[in-house]
């Protein structure tokens, strides 16, 4: 047990930390081109209810790539 928690502990290797990169930019990557979508959405929208979701949405996308960005 106290092995396992010194792992837990320990630094991460440095290809764990390539790939947490590589998945942090292919994350905010598609988070971009999802809000895209939404601002064109959005054009399309007919009441408040549609227009108050997207804006949640785009909320929720912008939270992501800010933690993608380490900025959250």
């Amino acid at each position: 047990m106290s092995h396992a928690v010194a792992e837990v502990g320990s630094k991460p290797r440095p290809e764990a930390r390539d790939e947490l990169r590589l998945f942090r930019n292919l994350m905010r990557s598609m988070t971009c081109n999802a809000m895209t979508v939404v601002d064109d959405l959005e054009m399309w929208c007919r009441n408040t209810d549609q227009l108050e979701r997207c804006d949640l949405l785009r909320k929720h996308l912008d939270c992501m790539k800010r933690l993608c960005e380490g900025k959250a």
